[in-house]
């Protein structure tokens, strides 16, 4: 090989020729140069075409002489996107000799290579402008070191600064950082990974499907969380496993684009879910867990029944996958309503609530939205009563309750009438013709008469029985003494010569509707006032006493009483416990006092001892007495 040198002494490169002859001096240069160590390439300045290569550029780039010479440099060798770098690269060194630089070259493997590279513009010995590169040896691995010290310089306060542990890789998988919250939940000294591929820290297999999915990440690098619906593993140095949740971030760095990942062990959470889980498959009712998007995260078995679907099909299916397709449109609207003001609440009583079941029937149904705040945000767990059973119970009772309205008018006015006769012209009979009759006689008119009047006093019970019943509560501060005096007064002037002490404290109040109020007080105190119409001491009393953990209301006396043998008897509809001849009356006080009590949500009971009086009790919701002021 015939070389021609520079002004500096180095050799010109050109086409090999054959020369005969002894080998001469530069014969032995171009040998050498065919063996440097590095990877010498001389390219053509116009299009870059490689005429030289040597075996030190076969070394580091694996291709030979033959498959590159004629080739572009700068397709065979440099990435496409650093193409137009390398094309001003060889201007610049047409210019003169080009400052070494780290370059980016792809081996015949497709591996990317870094290497440093110095060039420099030659003429050959036919006076041919061309350029000499020389590549020194693969830097690849060094440059990964240098850009590991870098990050770490850079990262590792940040990542010390997390609760998490974490876990910095690069592009090809390689570890280059772990905080210490990392080694601790992994086992292993920061320095045993460096470099190591992340799967290391997966179980054995698991680790196939984490390559391809990290290779399909790093096509596609975004911030992503992991785990919350993923049966995830990570792996400790002593081979244990723990569940994870992973969250992905990358992170552009001077040595180029990393991945941070966050893991957290969620083993207690893991097993909290599963008695959550658990719990809510002993529920009674449907329940869905629904997010704040609105898609179904969970759902037990009765929800699966309820609505027919396998919960494979529900889970991750928007909420309005079970509303009938005319109310969809205004649902997200609601729930949206609700994620901004997130409390427990209740649907459907009011409202006219309907649901679709998967073969496309509907069905009313009432709803309990509750909050659940987790780490994965807040969710919503909805209770779902299908109230179609409820709604037909309702129907009815609808119905019965206007056949008894119709009845009780029919009562009020029609029965009533022919008392009113029977009873006026039995009086008649008594004024006017009481001469003409005998004893026996009469005594059938007052009998008449007499009946006439009770049968219209039960019918005036019967009625403010039913009223009591259909009754809207205004419950208010009520005094219960005041109302005692009223009745008192009542009953005194019916039977002036009764002689009955009365005892009752200066204010008792209570929370109750005031006409029922009244009528509850009335029934109680006529019942005593009767019952001790044959007792010559007669005492009845109106006050407070706790009894049976509650503090009650009551009614004393010290009257017939009764045998406690008989008090399911006491509040029944006309169930009575002495004659008609010992203790007149209707039968219908205590039920109606029991119905007043009931309807504000409380209870009546009693206690008597057969001629040693009666003590009636009830008791209401709400504050006791003395805390009503």
């Amino acid at each position: 090989m015939l070389l021609k040198r520079d002004a500096e002494g180095l050799p010109l490169l050109g086409h090999p020729c054959t020369v005969a002859g002894p080998v001469s001096p530069e014969q032995d240069v171009g040998k050498l140069l065919e063996e440097f160590p590095d990877a010498l390439i001389a390219v053509t300045p116009d299009d870059g075409c490689i005429t030289f290569w040597s075996r030190g550029a076969q070394r580091v780039f694996g291709y030979t002489s033959e498959e590159v010479i004629g080739r572009s440099l700068i397709d065979v060798l440099v990435p496409l996107e650093h193409h137009e770098l390398e094309r001003q690269l060889l201007r610049t060194a047409t210019e003169g000799a080009l400052p070494a630089y780290e370059g980016v070259r792809k081996s015949k493997d497709g591996k990317t290579v870094y290497v440093d590279v110095s060039m420099r513009a030659v003429t050959d010995v036919n006076g041919a402008l061309m350029h000499i590169a020389v590549s020194k040896k693969d830097i690849t691995h060094l440059r990964s070191i240098r850009e590991s010290a870098i990050v770490e310089d850079k990262f590792r306060g940040i990542l010390e600064t997390a609760s998490d542990a974490m876990v910095m890789v690069d592009t090809a998988g390689r570890i280059m950082l772990m905080n210490d919250e990392a080694q601790r939940l992994f086992g292993y000294d920061g320095a045993e990974l460096s470099g190591q591929p992340v799967e290391v820290l997966v179980p054995e297999r698991l680790r196939t499907a984490h390559e391809a999915h990290r290779v399909g990440y790093s096509l596609d690098p975004k911030t992503r969380l992991m785990g919350a619906r993923l049966d995830l593993f990570g792996r400790r140095k002593d081979g244990s496993e723990f569940p994870a949740e992973i969250s992905l971030k990358p992170l552009r760095t001077p040595a180029g684009t990393v991945t941070t990942v966050a893991i957290r062990d969620v083993g207690d959470r893991r097993n909290a879910d599963l008695r959550f889980r658990a719990f809510l498959e002993a529920a009674p009712d449907p329940v869905m867990i629904v997010d704040r998007e609105g898609s179904i995260v969970l759902v037990n078995a009765q929800t699966e029944r309820l609505f027919g679907y396998p919960r494979n099909e529900l889970i991750g299916k928007p909420v309005e996958h079970l509303i009938p397709t005319r109310f969809r449109g205004e649902h997200p609207g609601h729930r949206l309503h609700y994620a901004l003001e997130p409390r427990p609440r209740s649907m459907g009583s009011g409202l006219k609530l309907h649901a679709l079941r998967r073969d496309g029937t509907e069905f009313p149904v009432e709803i309990s939205l509750g909050p659940i705040v987790t780490e994965v945000g807040t969710l919503v767990s909805c209770t779902i009563s299908d109230v179609t059973d409820r709604q037909r119970t309702e129907t009815a009772l609808r119905a019965a309750h206007a056949e008894l309205e119709a009845f009780s008018y029919s009562v009020a006015h029609d029965l009533r009438a022919p008392l009113r006769g029977m009873n006026g012209f039995a009086q008649i009979l008594l004024d006017e013709y009481s001469d003409k009759l005998d004893a026996a006689g009469i005594d059938c008119l007052h009998e008449i008469h007499d009946n006439a009047v009770r049968m219209g006093a039960l019918i005036d019970a019967l009625l403010s029985l039913a009223h009591i019943s259909r009754t809207t509560l205004k419950p208010e501060r009520i005094d219960l003494t005041r109302l005692a005096q009223d009745a008192f007064k009542r009953l005194k002037a019916e039977d002036p010569q009764r002689q009955v002490e009365v005892v009752l404290p200066d204010h008792l109040w209570a929370y109750l509707d005031p006409q029922l109020a009244r009528n509850l007080i009335d029934n109680l105190l006529d019942n005593a006032w009767k019952f001790t119409g044959k007792t010559p001491h007669a005492r009845i009393e109106l006050g407070t006493a706790n009894t049976e953990g509650v503090s009650a209301y009551f009614v004393r006396d010290n009257g017939a009483g009764f045998d406690m043998a008989h008090k399911s008897k006491l509040f029944g509809p006309f169930q009575r416990l002495h004659s008609m001849t010992e203790f007149r009356g209707t039968g219908i006080g205590l039920a109606t006092a029991q119905r007043v009590a009931v309807r504000h949500g409380g209870r009546i009971w009693a206690d008597g001892v057969v001629n040693g009086g009666a003590t009636f009790y009830f008791w209401l919701p709400g504050p006791p007495a003395e805390a009503i002021q």
